[in-house]
């Protein structure tokens, strides 16, 4: 559309341009007045400016027009890319937590938890201390689970993931992992962890976190 009324634009000043010549150019043998020529060629020139100004005002209309047909195509590729990229995200963390290990480390942690329902947060950090060897598997469960969560944080506050994203890949049974076994564990080691953030961003996110099916002994499946 924008380069049609561009030829027609031009076609009308060409058009005008034969319509506006003096007819002494048309008629041949026409007499004219002393001084005619001068004046037509004074009235042309005037209408001649005119039209190139009508023409470069409608030559830049048309760049504004193209120059924003290009940004509004440009916004919805980058917002297609953007969706595309969160929607890869979201399957790889679903891919990681749906994992046979992450079951495992989760099982592992709520069993400590149910062994020792009083003191767990406690006891694991002085195993820590004294006696690593008794709790290294479970400390390495505890880095894995962790890890996940902080994770979903880092890509949440860069921006990689919107909250929704987030809801996506962290549910509510999901963070009561996090916030009733884990940050209890992180907080006896260490009351200045660095891992406050991401703790206080999913209990605002989950205030009400129920706890999941993930303790237990496997059951065999027919």
């Amino acid at each position: 559309m924008c380069v049609c009324v561009f030829v027609l634009s031009a076609s009308l000043l060409v058009s005008s341009d034969t319509c506006d010549r003096p007819h002494t150019e048309l008629i041949q043998g026409t007499p004219t007045a002393p001084g005619a020529d001068l004046e037509s060629t004074g009235s042309l020139a005037r209408r001649g400016g005119i039209r190139m100004q009508i023409f470069e005002m409608v030559v830049l209309t048309l760049s504004t027009v193209f120059a924003a047909v290009a940004a509004i195509a440009a916004c919805k590729s980058a917002r297609a890319s953007s969706r595309a990229a969160r929607a890869q995200v979201v399957g790889n963390l679903l891919d990681v937590y749906s994992s046979q290990d992450m079951l495992q480390a989760l099982r592992k942690l709520f069993d400590w938890r149910k062994a020792h329902p009083q003191d767990f947060a406690k006891k694991f950090a002085q195993l820590r201390r004294k006696n690593y060897g008794a709790v290294e598997e479970l400390d390495a469960q505890r880095r894995r689970v962790k890890c996940y969560f902080l994770r979903v944080f880092q890509m949440y506050r860069t921006e990689v993931l919107k909250e929704a994203d987030v809801r996506e890949v962290v549910h509510a049974q999901q963070a009561f992992c996090l916030l009733e076994i884990i940050q209890p564990i992180e907080l006896t080691m260490n009351k200045n962890t660095p891992d406050k953030a991401a703790f206080k961003y999913f209990e605002k996110l989950y205030p009400d976190s129920e706890e999941g099916d993930f303790g237990g002994e496997e059951t065999n499946e027919s």
